[in-house]
């Protein structure tokens, strides 16, 4: 329940961070996430152990430490996207809020198999974490501990893939077709050898 506080707060940021990208600003979101990461172990401490004089809360106090990292870190986009200008507080065209139609259509026809697609993928690992919860408890960590290594063949690609997004894009609303489709043929080349390369890491070297 605690956390559902976060919903919006989260979303917020997201989508912040989205629209920074879009810019070609790839630094801010990262500040912002290296911030509330960390202002979230640090409350973490503290309110799930009851250090520096809070209540111990044990379990709750972790989901009031996330819903407050999601609140900084909404905060922060924010701030981030007045002070380049995107949103303005001042009553500017840049901000009035207008339901678009053709807009909205297109967010839509967007934005629905973007969804779809992450369900599936989240549907897919609730599955595997009920099958994997029979397991004994020692099992179970191990396999969380695997996971976690195994995570460093895959996150390059998703970095590439924001990155590719943005230059796609941008390409595209310049008018130039042909340098849209080199930056995403370069995104996927250096996707393959990176994540192929880690991959072949650990094949070769399972114990290390």
């Amino acid at each position: 329940t605690t956390m559902a506080w976060g919903s919006v707060p989260f979303m917020i940021w997201i989508v912040g961070n989205a629209v920074l990208r879009s810019t070609g600003d790839a630094i801010s979101p990262l500040a912002v996430a290296g911030i509330s990461n960390t202002f979230n172990v640090v409350a973490d401490w503290c309110l799930i152990f009851g250090n520096m004089g809070f209540p111990k809360l044990a379990v709750k106090g972790a989901a009031l430490a996330s819903v407050l990292s999601m609140c900084l870190g909404a905060l922060l986009t924010v701030i981030n996207l007045i002070r380049r200008g995107t949103v303005s507080i001042a009553g500017s065209s840049q901000c009035k809020l207008q339901l678009r139609g053709f807009m909205m259509q297109k967010l839509v026809a967007l934005s629905l198999p973007a969804s779809l697609e992450t369900l599936l993928l989240d549907g897919a690992r609730s599955v595997q974490m009920i099958i994997m919860s029979s397991l004994d408890k020692l099992e179970f960590a191990a396999h969380q501990i695997a996971a976690t290594c195994e995570s460093i063949s895959y996150m390059p690609g998703y970095g590439l893939t924001i990155a590719c997004a943005v230059l796609v894009g941008q390409n595209l609303g310049a008018g130039d077709v042909r340098r849209a489709r080199d930056s995403a043929m370069q995104g996927l080349l250096m996707a393959m050898l990176t994540m192929g390369a880690l991959g072949c890491a650990f094949i070769l070297l399972p114990h290390t």
